[in-house]
């Protein structure tokens, strides 16, 4: 049976005890089982991992849908962080991760280590680092004409192999999750300043409910046509949402279609 299978961070994570967002979506327009390997504050790295895992074991089906989600530049992916709480690539670019479940030791005890890293390490690598794993999935797109390969782009990078015709079931679209996620939020994004109040994003996969139905009409039209070209920023609805920073703010914004019910949420903003 067909899957649809996605690698990347939390804009591709799925949550049993969340409703349902684009991935769930796409899923039930294409009539496919989903699995979502995807990783909420993981690394690019820790996806291409998990890809390739799943490439050299040949989980990967002939039929399958796959999308592939690299994240930002700078992430942690040293091998007891990727074992252990992948979820903190990004988390310990702050400090340590607060979260009850999270043993934070290994942070303290490595702190001047992972510090002098994130000084040191070459951006300019780590940019030639992501181009090669979308070419290694172009050429595993290659050997699965059947199956369809789309990587969703968070950020640009700054290193690209020019003149490289890909085959025509691996599909990049030109549109940016940064720019789709900040888009949406009326006055100046800053994810920090934005989740003050809420402590945790209100939107699933960093998207309120109209865009990310859109995403995944947008990708259903991407994987049964095997073209891009309607998929363009424009499509996306902009200045949708404000910083919450009340519990009847949110209440409203379920009321009006453009967020989901989380309990987590409301537990939080009333506790203000």
């Amino acid at each position: 049976m067909a899957t649809l299978r996605i690698y990347g961070d939390s804009f591709g994570t799925v949550h049993e005890y969340e409703l349902p967002g684009w991935p769930i979506l796409l899923s039930e327009k294409l009539q496919m089982s989903l699995i979502s390997k995807a990783v909420g504050g993981g690394s690019t790295e820790d996806a291409a991992l998990r890809f390739m895992n799943d490439v050299q074991n040949n989980i990967i089906g002939d039929d399958d849908i796959v999308i592939y989600i690299p994240s930002t530049k700078g992430r942690l992916h040293f091998d007891f962080q990727i074992s252990n709480h992948p979820e903190t690539a990004a988390g310990y670019c702050h400090g340590p991760d607060t979260r009850p479940h999270i043993d934070n030791s290994w942070y303290y005890k490595s702190k001047e280590h992972i510090e002098w890293w994130m000084v040191n390490a070459s951006h300019a690598v780590i940019s030639m680092n992501f181009e090669s794993y979308i070419h290694v999935i172009s050429n595993v797109a290659r050997s699965k004409p059947n199956a369809t390969f789309i990587v969703l782009k968070h950020i640009e990078w700054d290193h690209h192999v020019p003149n490289i015709v890909h085959p025509t079931n691996f599909l990049i679209p030109p549109v940016l999750f940064t720019d789709i996620t900040s888009n949406e939020v009326i006055g100046k994004y800053n994810y920090t300043d934005f989740v003050q109040f809420t402590k945790y994003d209100a939107r699933r996969n960093h998207l309120t409910k109209p865009n990310f139905t859109i995403l995944a009409d947008l990708l259903y039209e991407c994987i049964t046509t095997k073209s891009i070209a309607n998929f363009t920023i424009d499509k996306f609805k902009t200045n949708v949402i404000k910083k919450i920073t009340s519990k009847e703010q949110y209440l409203e914004y379920i009321n009006q279609g453009i967020l989901d019910y989380s309990s987590l949420i409301l537990k939080n903003l009333t506790n203000l």
